[in-house]
């Protein structure tokens, strides 16, 4: 699957702003809006389309979506490494919208897509904690000991 772009063109003065939407994924259902009410039509027909959110949470997100055919649910998440997204319990590669956002790709028919976000690096932190966490506690035990061998000793 291709990436979608956007033109942005904004105009001075009194002139209207113009936005093109298109697609390199074959016909562009969404050319040109010269109006704020082709604008609001075409968000009206977009928004129609997404996401049905069925949890969320500070690390994952999971919800339910329709496709008429082969697209690309498009998402307001930047596409950071630690992203996992699982459509109908399937892992899938996502993409970048925009060179920015997360993309994720899908076909015709109703989906669940799950989302879970785990930071890059948590699980390398996570075992140099527990590590270190235990070469802490097992410093604490050997100096313990020694204290309870060398009062032992001395009470000899």
């Amino acid at each position: 699957l291709d990436a979608i772009g956007l033109d942005l063109t904004a105009f001075t003065g009194r002139q209207r702003q113009s936005v093109m939407l298109s697609s390199l994924l074959g016909e562009a259902p969404y050319t040109s809006y010269a109006t704020e009410a082709a604008l609001a039509d075409a968000y009206t027909r977009l928004a129609a389309g997404g996401m049905t959110l069925d949890e969320f949470s500070n690390d994952s997100i999971s919800g339910r979506v329709t496709s008429d055919g082969e697209s690309f649910l498009f998402t307001s998440i930047p596409a950071d490494e630690g992203w996992r997204v699982l459509v109908d319990g399937q892992e899938v590669e996502t993409v970048k919208v925009f060179d920015y956002l997360l993309g994720i790709p899908l076909t015709a028919g109703e989906h669940t897509v799950e989302l879970c976000y785990t930071a890059p690096g948590f699980r390398t932190g996570l075992g140099i904690s527990l590590a270190s966490a235990l070469c802490v506690g097992g410093y604490i035990l050997l100096m313990y000991r020694k204290r309870k061998r060398a009062a032992a000793t001395a009470g000899a």
